[in-house]
């Protein structure tokens, strides 16, 4: 709570993003350790502490991974909902040996978010 009173009593925007990558296994955070439900609960409690203490100058930012490297995690369930989320970012890494473009590295993962939450993208 002290956080959120502190992001409140600064009177700026704050874009803020809880746990990135989620549909990844590099976090302890991430699908690998824990379930999407246990994610939604998590992000909506937070979401929760903030509104108790008034910090509607929070801009909530979901940002998954591409799906490219986890192609069997699925974003839907990780998604706390619309009432939860202002911004969907998207992580993504051009690397030496993956995806190339920006539409063979993005593509396949805005497609997905584009079914749940197309006012997002």
């Amino acid at each position: 709570m002290e956080f959120a009173v502190a992001v409140r009593r600064l009177n700026l925007p704050v874009a803020l993003t809880i746990a990135h990558e989620m549909n990844g296994h590099w976090y302890s955070w991430g699908a690998h350790d824990n379930t999407a439900k246990e994610f939604v609960a998590a992000w909506r409690h937070i979401h929760a502490v903030f509104a108790r203490a008034d910090a509607t100058n929070v801009i909530w930012t979901w940002t998954p991974n591409v799906v490219n490297p986890v192609p069997s995690v699925k974003l839907a369930p990780l998604y706390p909902g619309d009432a939860y989320v202002d911004w969907v970012g998207i992580d993504g890494y051009f690397t030496r040996r993956g995806e190339q473009t920006f539409d063979d590295l993005f593509g396949p993962t805005i497609t997905q978010v584009r079914k749940f939450t197309a006012r997002h993208c």
